[in-house]
């Protein structure tokens, strides 16, 4: 399956707790504030979830741009149930599902790399300050990185050597696709990954007891009952968990939809479209049924490519700045509304534990990847180096990651996009960080060879980072804060005049209507 990096004996398991405390603690310290005002995408889920919680069911996509997946609007009016119809307290499952994904990002890291591993991808977990955030957002992306990163987890060998390809491992890939399938319910942008797991599935290697024997009598259907089956069973898995949905939709609509109808949208409105984003949502929303709202968004997108394809090509930089840039959007900070100003301690966090963290996650978690695979093919013969790479984790996890690229670069870049990436970063940046990858490479530098594209990757990322990084929003908010933070202990030790010489400075740096309201 893959060439496991040997470990020391010395146990890092205590870090697992400490993470899954910290975790705990940092997404509870940032929920026990006052309620945020919902943004973006937080607005149509709350009014479906509290449609579904009052019977009236999907009635909100009969007037919608389009077909939203299902499966976090049914979690969070679950939530709002549990919750007896409080938004805040709705937050709490969310909560515990981010916490929840610490101990998997341990687990995966721990089956890759090794408990030290293990230990630094729990604690890059815990502390991600943006999944602190989303954690208390009323957004998809922490239900789809719980539900993927446990798909992923399936997918890698077990601590005893168990291959995926054994008849007593099958459970483990039914269960990958039942969870890739409910991530699919979630966002759909993995729907057309699913081939791909089934095809990595297809090389992964021969175990000893599905060799053949001297009398042929145990091949090929041993082959076929391992590989093809494992493969078979992922697809069937995933398939038959969408497939309600899929039914309901032909069902209400006449027409087959099989998650979502956001693609339709996308391939219209950001392939430089001739009318303005509000007409475009006044001429969506006056068609009733989403598969003929589908329909249309799609004919116009089509037809805009058509009369100019090269747009396709000018989007690629919008879209890949768009994917890895930082952004001083609404939903970065939880605010009671979006107009204040952001506190001094919240905003010195973020820039710590959101942005440079993140920025090292994406640079050592791609040159991780590219370094794992070549020690996936070290110890192996010349023939076998490159079948070995393929049935590597790493292969999977670096075809998702140019998958959600590609992705993302023909339809529409989000900064929030980057949860898709981070269930296969952060392993193998915390491989990188935790030093396993020392002295793995002594016998040739030709695995090295494989590493080079991701690598390349790596700086090409960074470099976009740091280029569309917005020093000056961060600048202005670091001093206004400061000054306004030491305005506030100036006024509680009664020291009014350089109070009021703070705030000053504080409205001198960047003029905002809660510094007047201070003066």
């Amino acid at each position: 399956m893959s060439a496991q990096p040997t470990t020391r004996t010395t146990s890092y398991a205590p870090l697992l707790p400490i993470a899954l405390l910290l975790a705990l603690a940092l997404r509870l310290l940032l929920w026990s504030g006052p309620l945020h005002q919902p943004a973006n995408d937080e607005v149509e889920y709350i009014t479906v979830a509290r449609d579904l919680l009052a019977g009236r069911g999907w009635v909100f996509y009969t007037h919608y741009h389009w077909l939203r997946a299902p499966l976090y609007p049914l979690w969070l009016a679950g939530s709002l149930w549990l919750a007896g119809g409080d938004l805040h307290r709705a937050a709490l499952p969310n909560l515990l599902l981010s916490t929840a994904t610490v101990w998997l990002n341990y687990r995966l890291a721990l089956a890759l790399a090794g408990r030290r591993a293990a230990g630094v991808a729990a604690l890059l977990t815990a502390v991600l300050w943006t999944l602190v955030t989303f954690a208390s957002l009323y957004m998809a992306e922490t239900l789809f990185t719980f539900l993927f990163t446990a798909g992923l987890l399936c997918l890698v060998p077990t601590t005893d050597g168990q291959r995926l390809t054994t008849g007593r491992m099958r459970w483990r890939v039914g269960l990958a696709g039942v969870c890739f399938g409910l991530a699919t319910l979630t966002r759909s942008a993995g729907m057309l990954f699913l081939p791909a797991i089934a095809l990595w599935l297809l090389v992964q290697p021969i175990t000893a007891d599905q060799r053949p024997t001297t009398t042929g009598r145990r091949f090929p259907w041993s082959v076929v009952s391992g590989r093809w089956s494992s493969a078979l069973v992922v697809l069937l898995a995933a398939v038959l968990t969408i497939a309600p949905w899929t039914v309901r939709n032909d069902l209400a609509y006449g027409r087959f939809i099989a998650v979502e109808t956001g693609l339709s949208y996308n391939l219209w409105a950001f392939n430089e479209p001739r009318e303005r984003s509000s007409e475009i949502f006044r001429t969506l929303e006056n068609i009733p049924n989403p598969a003929e709202r589908s329909d249309y968004a799609t004919a116009k997108g089509l037809a805009r490519l058509r009369e100019d394809p090269a747009i396709l090509l000018r989007k690629l930089w919008p879209d890949w700045v768009g994917l890895w840039q930082v952004k001083q959007v609404e939903d970065r900070f939880l605010q009671p509304n979006y107009y204040s100003d952001v506190p001094f301690p919240l905003f010195a966090t973020a820039l710590v534990l959101d942005d440079a963290l993140y920025f090292m996650i994406a640079l050592t978690g791609i040159a991780g990847l590219g370094l794992y695979l070549a020690h996936a093919a070290r110890a192996q013969p010349p023939r076998r180096r490159f079948r070995t790479m393929l049935a590597s984790p790493a292969a999977l996890h670096s075809a998702w990651l140019l998958y959600t690229i590609v992705t993302i670069l023909l339809t529409h870049g989000e900064g929030r996009y980057r949860h898709f990436v981070f269930p296969v970063l952060i392993p193998y940046a915390a491989w990188l960080l935790a030093g396993r990858w020392k002295g793995n490479f002594r016998a040739s530098v030709t695995p090295l060879l494989v590493s080079v594209p991701l690598l390349a990757l790596s700086a090409f990322v960074g470099y976009t980072v740091l280029l569309s990084y917005p020093r000056a929003w961060a600048e202005q908010n670091l001093a206004r804060g400061w000054y306004a933070q030491r305005a506030e202990m100036a006024w509680n030790a009664g020291n009014a005049a350089q109070a009021l010489a703070f705030d000053q400075q504080a409205l001198d740096v960047q003029r905002t209507p809660d510094g007047w309201l201070r003066m």
